[in-house]
């Protein structure tokens, strides 16, 4: 969390950090008995860390994500932000590594094919919203935003979002 706090300022050095520790954290766990949370937390400090860092950085992690995600759904085939790591690849990665059909389809599977908590359900409707503004679908973008902000109305990400459509 604090990460994300420190990324939101756009201090990157401080939340790079922060990501450090928490991968600290999830090998420590992971040391200790292999779950699919520790998997899913090394992932997801990974990925932030990734948008923190250098392009250089980048190529020689960012496959790690899907790797470490893969042993979290190995362990829990229903983990919804395992799945969504794998997912937010093919939505957010720039172009021309992105598939951002590709993308809303493994998003939109998510929906039924996993255990979705509150977080899971805002970051897979504002990824699908994103993407499809992407593709300059922006009328289809809409309705995916407005479930996002139903889960978190002050969402600035998304706010900014709903803006373009």
């Amino acid at each position: 969390m604090m990460g994300r706090a420190y990324q939101y300022e756009e201090r990157n050095n401080e939340a790079a950090a922060r990501y450090d520790e928490g991968m600290a954290n999830a090998e420590r766990a992971l040391e200790i008995r292999s779950s699919s949370e520790a998997w899913q937390m090394l992932a997801e400090n990974l990925s932030q860390s990734i948008a923190v860092r250098s392009r250089a950085y980048a190529m020689a992690n960012g496959l790690r994500v899907e790797r470490y995600s893969r042993n979290a759904l190995d362990l829990n085939g229903r983990n919804a932000a395992a799945q969504y790591m794998i997912a937010a690849r093919w939505v957010f990665a720039p172009s021309p590594l992105n598939n951002l059909r590709r993308g809303i389809e493994m998003m939109t599977a998510i929906l039924t094919d996993a255990d979705m908590q509150k977080d899971d359900l805002f970051n897979v409707y504002s990824a699908i919203g994103y993407a499809h503004i992407q593709q300059r679908r922006f009328a289809e973008a809409r309705p995916w935003l407005l479930k996002a902000l139903e889960i978190y109305p002050t969402n600035k990400y998304v706010q900014s979002l709903l803006t373009r459509t």
